[in-house]
């Protein structure tokens, strides 16, 4: 459960609650809109920026599209994690070259004891990036002999079937679209 600074508690999948606060701390994910420029004491009004200011900010930085970061979460049967840590340990080196030539960097994986699986990488295009794994040789029998380390998989593919989440803070957009 997460507790908003002024509104109280805010469950389930109910994102109209959590607004921006008095301190900027919150952002309207219902509109598509994040606080910029309201700090914990601060008298300075907040501005708000649509997805859409944040991106073109960055192109015009950077020369170049935004970076895509995918957050993903998977759930690792219990009696399986053993299995899956040993295996992450040192993966396969083909395994390693198609996640790269596929275009995804920056990719870690955080585990928890009960099973609970985070991961993270930023790519150019995930959708391109997905295809090429899914269309890659060198990527089948790794995740074929993966998929039944997963609860509810059902068959399929674990880099296919995971949840993806929604960033709702980064710290480098933010303080970007404070210098515009």
């Amino acid at each position: 459960m997460t507790r908003s600074a002024t509104r109280g508690p805010v469950t389930g999948s109910d994102t109209s609650a959590v607004m921006p606060l008095r301190y900027g701390v919150g952002a309207a994910l219902s509109r598509n809109r994040a606080p910029v420029g309201s700090v914990c004491g601060s008298r300075r009004p907040t501005k708000e920026l649509s997805m859409a200011d944040i991106t073109q900010s960055h192109i015009a930085r950077s020369g170049s599209a935004p970076v895509q970061r995918v957050c993903f979460q998977l759930q690792v049967k219990q009696d399986r994690i053993p299995e899956y840590v040993e295996r992450h340990r040192a993966v396969w080196p083909e395994m390693l070259e198609a996640i790269r030539d596929a275009g995804r960097r920056n990719y870690s994986i955080y585990l928890r004891e009960d099973g609970l699986l985070i991961g993270y990488y930023e790519t150019d295009d995930d959708a391109a990036s997905a295809a090429a794994l899914a269309a890659d040789p060198r990527t089948a029998e790794w995740e074929s002999s993966s998929t039944d380390l997963f609860v509810s998989l059902g068959g399929d593919r674990a880099d296919q079937s995971a949840l993806q989440l929604t960033e709702v803070f980064n710290l480098e957009d933010q303080l970007a679209a404070l210098g515009d």
